[in-house]
């Protein structure tokens, strides 16, 4: 499944430099698209908030041109999530594709201006009923919509992923899922490949030590990494768990151990100097030696004899046979 991740920044930001920042360690972090919000408080509340001392400053339309100029430096791709008519066409000069918020999926003018892009729209479904998300369908297009299953939680802390397979069926449209989980694992992959979304955007902070709006439900980009990581690296996924797997692999799995000293020139015995067990984890030798000889590989020590004196209670590795 050629799925995309986009790593929305949202306001996770206090000056124009994060901003930036978010743009190349999103790229470093694996991600296809980064993804910014224009909003104002008018925008959202239809009113003006007077500007407080040390209070952020609002994301500025100005900024976009040079951000979209740095996103195409680093062959990442650009998006920004307008929440005002008004802003889609400066968006659309540099964005390939749109997004519209849970909050906005009920808000017409905005769709309609983003119809008229003729782009890929991806549109989020948090408490959407099926009557919002039919209507958006009909103004957007069904070739040009792409649903966002998401669960408006803050963050998220339980998604029903059967609900991407549900939507595909109910409405024939392409499905992805907007995460709004902490989850860097079991989501996204399930996301990926079981539910066969083909956009899976997660939010995204390279100040996480700072408490913006966003950050309680976004991923630093050492936990980002490690999420696309994985979700990329399935062909050799087994390969990729040992990573999380290493005390398991290291110690605790059954392997050939020596269950009482082999000396060098012995011939191997399952039952009497070898078996099939776990080795200790405070041992001074271990995981110094070599890879193990695992139990289904134990023929391989019938004709055997040691090379070298084999202490009790140490795995028994290829190279300590002849």
């Amino acid at each position: 499944m050629n799925t995309k991740i986009i790593a929305d920044v949202g306001s996770n930001w206090i000056t124009t430099t994060d901003l930036f920042r978010s743009i190349s360690a999103a790229k470093e972090c694996g991600a296809h698209f980064v993804k910014f919000q224009a909003f104002t408080h008018a925008d959202l509340y239809g009113y003006h908030k007077p500007f407080r001392v040390n209070e952020r400053s609002q994301f500025e339309l100005d900024w976009i041109p040079a951000l979209a100029r740095k996103c195409k430096e680093v062959n990442i791709g650009f998006m920004c999530t307008a929440f005002n008519p008004d802003y889609v066409d400066l968006i659309d000069e540099y964005a390939p594709m749109h997004k519209v918020a849970s909050s906005d999926i009920n808000y017409i003018p905005l769709l309609k201006k983003l119809a008229d892009t003729k782009k890929k729209v991806l549109v989020s479904t948090g408490a959407a009923d099926y009557t919002d998300i039919h209507n958006a369908i009909k103004i957007i297009g069904d070739q040009k919509i792409n649903l966002m299953y998401c669960v408006s939680e803050y963050p998220a802390t339980e998604v029903d992923l059967t609900d991407i397979e549900v939507l595909k069926s109910v409405f024939g449209v392409k499905v992805g899922f907007s995460d709004h989980t902490t989850d860097i694992y079991n989501a996204p992959f399930f996301a990926k490949f079981y539910a066969k979304a083909n956009f899976i955007e997660k939010h995204f902070t390279v100040i996480p030590e700072v408490d913006t709006p966003d950050r309680d439900h976004s991923l630093a980009p050492y936990d980002f990494l490690r999420m696309t990581q994985r979700l990329f690296a399935r062909e050799n996924h087994v390969e990729d768990r040992r990573i999380y797997d290493k005390d398991m692999l290291e110690y605790h799995k059954r392997r050939c151990v020596a269950i009482e000293p082999i000396p060098k020139g012995s011939k191997f015995a399952y039952g009497k100097n070898f078996g099939f067990y776990r080795i200790k984890k405070e041992e001074t030798w271990t995981p110094k030696v070599a890879d193990p000889i695992w139990p289904e590989d134990a023929s391989a020590l019938k004709d055997s004899k040691a090379v070298l004196d084999i202490p009790v209670g140490r795995h028994i590795c290829w190279n300590d046979i002849e």
